[in-house]
């Protein structure tokens, strides 16, 4: 027969045990991003794609419609270097480049957004080469953050396309 100290701490690992399950539940859900990005880099002064960048999108852009069915959209920022007399006009450019080589594979202009330069366009972001272009992806559901409690999408978005 068990005593009462061992009876209680039993009952006290029990209430641990479903603290931490619901901890690591909700601490999971609110962790959980589908967001997918990648960043393309320009020569000096240049909106032109290179080759070899645009190989890279195109490479990201497959991977994209074999994980995804659906997607809600792409954000798009353009960023320049400080040195470069282009600009806002520049990274403006740079970004619109991105989104013409997305909406000419089929992803709908409504959902390839576009973002125009803000103050921080030409200041340098850990991480991230400063002529360059940042784009970030949204899957619609399903994806793996879709049962999560804190995402609770009604939209679900356009269809990848080519499927």
């Amino acid at each position: 027969m068990p005593t009462t100290s061992q009876a209680t701490l039993s009952v006290l690992s029990k209430v641990v045990a479903a603290l931490w399950l619901g901890y690591a539940s909700i601490s999971n859900a609110a962790a959980c991003s589908p967001v997918r990005s990648l960043d393309l880099t320009f020569q000096d002064e240049s909106a032109n794609l290179s080759a070899t960048q645009a190989l890279r999108l195109g490479g990201w852009i497959a991977e994209l419609k074999s994980s995804f069915p659906n997607y809600e959209g792409f954000f798009i920022a353009g960023h320049v270097d400080g040195t470069e007399k282009g600009g806002k006009r520049l990274a403006q450019q740079r970004a619109v480049t991105v989104g013409q080589f997305l909406t000419d594979r089929g992803f709908g202009p409504d959902r390839v957004h576009v973002e125009t330069p803000g103050v921080s366009y030409n200041r340098p972001i850990d991480g991230l080469a400063a002529r360059s272009v940042s784009i970030d992806f949204l899957p619609a559901c399903p994806n793996p953050c879709c049962s999560s409690p804190t995402h609770k999408a009604k939209d679900r978005g356009a269809l990848m396309p080519g499927r």
